[in-house]
């Protein structure tokens, strides 16, 4: 199964990354993170009470305790407000991989940056082996040392001969998406998804409802339906780890959605309130998710609004973070999942009653 190879770091911004730290000394102590006291990398706060932290903080802060740092009442979390994001943009920045690479940039311009930067560290995509470099770095590392190479690649998984290494590389972006193959129906190279039986569809044609036949066949249900009514249903086959799922709500009474790591919840189709398997899930009413050692938690926040016949799910878990949107709006919360240990990964509908039916739109392999 394929996995992001690239090697990030989760910490606040230090302050030898910023350039013009003497013109921003009088706002040093406003953006800085309550956690990890360094300057804020990609900012929340708590709407209560208005304390500021990284994403990576906070999101490790409330996988452990679902409460404010600073132990306020009614704790909210929301992205940091415009005036935190402006005082952020004064901060000139270093990229993250100097000095191989002197790009400098205001605040908020820097992670688009690194998220393309041609310095960035990346793995070796080879099994047992433990180099780490640049990206051109790693295809001479491919090409000529890695003890590894079995004529497989590591991104794609396509047979590959060792003289034709080379070109079948830069075939790969350098950036994140590690896949080469074009959108099976219209040949676009943007925005890809791809199915199980390795057909690749753009974002676009899976919007527009074209054929994608191949997609719903491939991850059939254990019912061989796109939709059913057991109480427990999970998809045949396993997922990727970047994968993501759109879910339409045929008709709503009780239903939930989500993922399970365990096969063995569609043997128990009795039990209404979720059986103790490591199952992450959310609630139509309640907006919870579940852990089998934390139990259900409140996380997402959208009103008092429930789900109603017609709305659709968008389910996304990539790089270990799993987020819920409906109807393309975003629920505002990610829940962390250590998948490290982790061996399949499931599509998991669990109505109560026959009233309860979703119909899976799609499920696909997502990679940038």
């Amino acid at each position: 199964m394929e996995t992001n190879q690239i090697i990030s770091t989760k910490s606040g911004i230090s302050k030898d990354r910023i350039k013009n730290i003497d013109k921003i000394a009088l706002i040093e102590d406003l953006i800085k993170c309550s956690i990890c006291l360094e300057i804020l990398n990609k900012p929340y706060e708590c709407d209560s009470c208005g304390t500021l932290f990284c994403e990576d903080c906070i999101n490790d802060w409330i996988r452990i305790k679902l409460s404010c740092p600073m132990k306020c009442s009614n704790f909210k979390l929301i992205k940091a407000k415009i005036n935190t994001k402006k005082m952020l943009n004064l901060l000139h920045l270093t990229c993250i991989n100097a000095p191989h690479c002197s790009y400098v940039s205001e605040y908020w311009n820097i992670f688009e940056h690194e998220n393309k930067c041609e310095f960035q560290k990346i793995r070796c995509p080879n099994l047992h082996c433990t180099f780490d470099g640049h990206f051109k770095e790693l295809k001479l590392h491919l090409q000529n040392y890695c003890e590894s190479v079995n004529y497989e690649c590591g991104f794609c998984k396509s047979k590959i001969k060792r003289s034709a290494f080379e070109a079948h590389l830069d075939e790969h972006s350098r950036e994140k998406t590690f896949n080469i193959l074009n959108c099976f129906i219209c040949e676009s190279s943007e925005n890809l998804r791809r199915c199980v039986c390795k057909k690749s569809i753009c974002n676009k044609c899976l919007l527009n409802g074209k054929n994608t036949e191949c997609i719903q066949n491939c991850y059939v249900f254990q019912t061989g339906l796109k939709y059913s009514s057991l109480t427990y249903n999970i998809s045949k086959f396993p997922l990727p780890k970047n994968f993501e799922a759109k879910i339409l709500f045929v008709c709503v009474d009780w239903i939930r959605t989500g993922i399970s790591f365990s096969r063995d919840i569609i043997n128990d189709q009795n039990d209404a309130n979720c059986p103790q398997y490591d199952v992450y899930c959310i609630l139509e009413d309640l907006v919870q998710f579940y852990t089998k050692h934390n139990g259900w938690k409140n996380l997402f926040s959208r009103g008092s609004r429930g789900l109603k016949a017609g709305d659709y799910m968008t389910i996304t878990l990539k790089n270990g973070e799993l987020r819920y949107a409906i109807n393309d709006s975003d629920l505002g919360s990610v829940i962390k999942i250590d998948l490290t240990k982790k061996k399949e990964i499931h599509l998991l509908v669990h109505g109560r009653n026959t009233k309860s039916k979703a119909e899976i739109i799609y499920i696909s392999e997502i990679f940038n």
